[in-house]
């Protein structure tokens, strides 16, 4: 996350010679375009479990920084999470988090957590559904959404295998056969440290 802060302040910089503050008007002008990056972080909430309070303050700060400067910089973040109530980002900072996509939820603190502004529709959600909300949660712009056919899951992936036939070479039955019977001895003596 550091190495993405200190990307969006070399960007400013290379903006400031060109007189300009975004990375679309630096494009359109430098000799060689920068392209967008995305830092993705999934389970999130774990980067703020424990108790280590300087890595909290740390990464609180780190993706406050990067929320509120990086998107005219071009960097971008898609935070991954069970549970939204435990990351503790400063609230100008979330905000800068316009797109929030929210499945199914329990509580509705945690819907509220992500969602915000008395936002409780995620508690009557059916399966295989979603909301999406590209304007901060605000409640009138909830869309619910199917996600992709997931009951069909497994026919959708057959078709795709058919059209995509596998290119790797496959191992001879008997050497299969040796490194199956391997790892379920591997595994009932207790290491699973071997390749599945």
């Amino acid at each position: 996350m550091e190495q993405f802060e200190q990307q969006s302040s070399i960007r400013y910089k290379q903006f400031r010679e060109l007189h300009v503050t975004r990375l679309i008007d630096y494009n359109k002008q430098a000799s060689t375009p920068i392209p967008r990056c995305v830092l993705i972080v999934d389970e999130a909430q774990k980067l703020f479990e424990g108790r280590d309070y300087q890595q909290k303050a740390d990464v609180t700060r780190i993706l406050s920084s990067i929320a509120r400067q990086g998107a005219a910089a071009g960097i971008h973040i898609i935070l991954s999470t069970q549970s939204f109530q435990n990351v503790a980002l400063e609230s100008d900072a979330k905000e800068q988090f316009h797109l929030r996509i929210g499945l199914r939820h329990a509580t509705s603190m945690g819907c509220r957590a992500l969602m915000g502004r008395d936002n409780d529709a995620m508690l009557e959600l059916e399966p295989y559904t979603a909301i999406y909300n590209s304007h901060q949660g605000e409640t009138q712009r909830n869309k619910v959404v199917a996600l992709a056919d997931l009951p069909n899951f497994h026919t959708r992936l057959n078709t795709l295998k058919a059209k995509y036939p596998q290119t790797t070479q496959q191992k001879t039955p008997s050497t299969q056969q040796r490194s199956t019977q391997a790892t379920k001895n591997n595994f009932a003596s207790g290491d699973v440290s071997a390749e599945w």
